[in-house]
């Protein structure tokens, strides 16, 4: 298991390490031209946490949603703002936030000739281009934990060419704020080749776990993954004496002593001790373990339709979307129906996943790299299922990055076999698949050009994503078509009343089409979800007192809704519109 076949080395290694980087580059190229879409806004835009590198030290006290405006005000208090605890993550948006700046260089106010606060680093291509390079070597690594897995260098370069264009992949590379999964899944992989080099190297494993844990919790179960290539090599090697000729009379032989007289004790106690650290930080900063009891997708549920509903939404979404044939990108309620005992379709779900973990079990019994890689994927997709920690959605596209790591071994596997086969219909078929899931990955790729385009995205595959609504409301508002975009706002209040930024964003498009006590009503129902007095809410009370003429009352509702927001366009406009000057949120415009 630890040996890497030499033909993967040299010319050979370089130029396959080439074309996987050539792949991500073709595939992912019209990312570079996209703007923030989604949660960016929040996580980078309105961040200030991420824009001063000496803040550091504070992302490491804070939950990934936590964020930190003039003042010390936060954006809100809702629960779901405080379940996840990812500091490697918004630290490497802090670092990016700085490259950006740097490259950018300084840009003056036109109005005070001052440095605005802060100094730039919003441009969003540097951000595409940063996921562009992870995933470029998260891919790499893939194909090096397949040569590792000893699928040979043609399946080791498939494994690293079909994840670098796997489809599902689309939302965490184009995402700026799920560079988590990227991160996660680098350190993840990192961790098991180190592992599987063997030696002083394995010690490298339990530190790069840390690192993922850091970056995104999804990667829980990558422990299990160690143990199971533990195994599989502990396995290969009993198979391999068993079948050597006896010992010569009087010789000592050679003798594979039990699986667990192999194992490194004080290796796995390192893994064990950075799960117990990593818990007890994430208690310590957040409060609890897993997601709050609030805004758990399957809050009131019973154990065993929840159970039926993971079943049947891993048969019709998950494992299409493994195999590369597309998930939605969200799946919060009401995008999925609840199953039932009366479900037949979750019954068949249960039956499959029987089918392929029995499959599994008897190709790793085998020794076969496709057994492994699939009990691998299993491993991997645990910890989002709902089986070990309840999430606050059902599913998205994003959450099968890490898991598809094993996936693509055991299709790199068939795949390299398809190759030395020397067949050409074998090696046709190895590189039709390539083909067929980069032109997937370029086509969803281009998806990303814009956040109305994103969110048309989503909603093709969950039409009834109340957040995916009113991200394609909010762009079509912010294109002139408020019109259009006022049935969309009320669509996704119907199916969430209680998003707060839905009712936000719905009050700043009324307030623009004039109908200012409509909006500051819409304002007034988000308040009363998140009583946090974000900015939103100061600019409707500062437009309406400018309507009834309270100058000063007006003057100081939008310089506080500047100051909680200094880069909204819309709060400059309000704080400098008595002047007929827009401000950058560095002077008064005057």
């Amino acid at each position: 298991m630890n040996e890497v076949r030499p033909g993967a080395v040299g010319w050979r290694g370089r130029c396959g390490a080439a074309a996987i980087f050539l792949a991500v580059g073709c595939a992912y190229a019209s990312t570079l031209g996209a703007g923030f879409a989604v949660d960016d806004e929040r996580i980078v835009t309105h961040n200030r946490l991420i824009r001063h590198l000496g803040d550091l030290p504070t992302l490491f006290r804070r939950g990934f949603w936590d964020q930190e405006r003039p003042g010390g005000r936060e954006t809100s208090t809702d629960l779901a703002m405080k379940a996840s605890y990812r500091p490697f993550t918004i630290a490497s948006l802090s670092l990016n936030h700085a490259l950006a700046a740097w490259l950018e260089g300084p840009s003056v106010c036109p109005h005070c000739r001052r440095l605005p606060d802060p100094p730039g680093g919003l441009d969003p291509w540097s951000y595409h281009l940063v996921n562009l390079l992870l995933h470029g070597l998260v891919s790499l690594l893939v194909a090096d934990l397949a040569l590792r897995l000893r699928l040979g260098p043609p399946g080791a370069l498939f494994a690293g060419l079909l994840f670098a264009l796997h489809p599902a992949h689309v939302d965490a590379v184009a995402w700026v704020s799920q560079r988590g999964e990227l991160l996660s899944a680098l350190f993840s992989v990192a961790a098991l080749a180190c592992h599987l080099r063997g030696a002083g190297a394995r010690w490298a494993g339990p530190m790069f776990y840390a690192a993922a844990l850091l970056s995104k919790e999804s990667c829980l179960a990558l422990p299990a993954v160690v143990w199971l290539c533990d195994l599989s090599a502990w396995m290969q090697a009993r198979g391999a004496l068993a079948g050597a000729p006896p010992a010569p009379v009087g010789g000592t032989g050679k003798h594979v002593p039990g699986f667990l007289r192999t194992l490194s004790w004080r290796l796995y106690a390192g893994y064990a001790g950075v799960v117990l650290a990593y818990l007890g930080v994430r208690v310590a900063v957040l409060g609890w373990l897993s997601v709050p009891a609030e805004i758990r997708y399957f809050a009131g549920v019973s154990r065993l339709d929840a159970s039926l509903t993971v079943a049947r939404f891993f048969t019709t979404e998950y494992l299409p979307g493994l195999l590369g044939a597309g998930v939605g990108s969200d799946y919060a309620r009401p995008s999925y129906p609840d199953s039932g005992a009366a479900d037949p379709l979750a019954w068949a779900g249960v039956l499959i996943l029987v089918l392929l973990l029995s499959f599994a079990l008897r190709g790793f019994a085998r020794g076969s790299p496709a057994g492994l890689g699939v009990l691998m994927a299993a491993l991997l997709l645990l910890p989002v299922t709902h089986l070990l920690a309840p999430l606050g959605v059902l599913g998205a596209a994003r959450l099968l990055y890490l898991p598809s790591v094993g996936v693509c071994a055991f299709l790199g596997w068939g795949a390299g076999r398809a190759w030395d086969s020397g067949a050409r219909t074998g090696r046709v078929s190895a590189a039709l698949l390539v083909v067929a899931f980069g032109s997937a990955t370029l086509v969803g790729a281009r998806g990303w050009s814009s956040e109305g385009n994103a969110a048309d995205r989503m909603l093709e595959r969950t039409p009834d994503n109340p957040m995916a609504l009113c991200n394609l409301a909010s762009s079509l508002a912010a294109a002139g078509r408020g019109a259009e975009a006022l049935p969309i706002f009320r669509q996704a209040l119907a199916l969430s009343p209680r998003q707060c930024v839905v009712w936000y964003n719905y009050g700043q498009l009324l307030f623009n089409l004039d109908r200012v006590d409509e909006g500051m009503e819409a304002l007034r129902r988000g308040a009363a979800v998140d009583p946090d007095p974000s900015s939103a809410l100061r600019l409707g009370e500062g437009r309406l007192r400018l309507r009834k003429k309270d100058l000063d009352g007006a003057r100081q509702a939008f310089a506080e809704a500047a100051e909680m927001d200094p880069r909204s366009p819309t709060a400059g406009w309000g704080r400098g519109a008595r002047r007929g000057t827009r401000i950058w949120g560095c002077c008064s415009g005057g």
